[in-house]
């Protein structure tokens, strides 16, 4: 609730703060068409920090009940990405965006004893695009877009006993491939300088069950990629 109630937050912080600081600065072709028109001026490469609720509660259970000790119910989500207008077709352009991010889980490390660490993580790649519904003011974007995320969750034990290929022997990991819907605040600020707010909806297609190359490991509860996330992102623009 305190992260949704940040996002708006700061979503109304950027709105206000666009319209304040070079609100004068408009584009410069107002008449354009929807499919050709209604995109961002604005390239920008950015890094993002966020957090990912994903459906890890029967996950987490069986966590608890092994050790007596979970990860919280969400991921961190650090990366990176660009977006920009692109050309599809003579009668069609759209805002793109592409990111690629690292999860970790909290606690990072779930310290069983004096040789068990447990760990939470993953990552994924990420695609949409779709359109600047702001397309007339250069300072402010506010993007509603439709795209994918494909990765992989990791769930395994950092046994210091055993090698690292054991360790990798012994690694759970659930492959997913989520379509999702995007919705971006941003606002340009001393000319090159970008700060926005970000939510994300995905829906995990894919299987919900743990993959494993050690056949002999316990089988754990599914956990789907499903869920949305939210993050905070500074760029630059050039």
């Amino acid at each position: 609730m305190k992260s949704v109630f940040l996002l708006i937050f700061t979503s109304h912080f950027c709105l206000c703060f666009a319209q304040v600081v070079d609100s004068s600065e408009l584009d410069v072709n107002p008449e354009r068409s929807f499919a050709k028109g209604w995109v961002s001026q604005n390239s920008v490469w950015a890094i993002y920090y966020g957090f990912r609720y994903y459906q890890l509660n029967r996950f987490n259970s069986d966590i608890q009940s092994s050790f007596g000790s979970s990860f919280n119910n969400y991921l961190g989500s650090a990366g990176a990405s660009y977006s920009g207008s692109f050309i599809a077709s003579r009668k069609f352009e759209i805002d793109m965006h592409v990111d690629y991010a690292l999860y970790h889980s909290a606690p990072i490390i779930l310290a069983i004893n004096d040789s068990s660490r447990y760990y939470l993580r993953g990552f994924h790649f990420g695609m949409d695009g779709g359109k600047d519904l702001f397309p007339r003011t250069n300072n402010f974007d506010l993007l509603l877009a439709f795209g994918f995320n494909a990765g992989r969750l990791l769930f395994g034990n950092r046994d210091l006993t055993v090698s690292n290929k054991t360790n990798r022997r012994n690694r759970y990991q659930k492959p997913f491939f989520a379509p999702k819907l995007s919705v971006e605040q941003r606002v340009i600020v001393f000319k090159h300088f970008s700060i926005s707010t970000k939510a994300e909806w995905q829906w995990d297609l894919t299987s919900p069950t743990w993959k494993v190359k050690n056949e002999s490991l316990q089988k754990l509860s599914e956990a789907e990629a499903t869920g949305y996330s939210i993050s905070l992102a500074l760029g630059w623009r050039y």
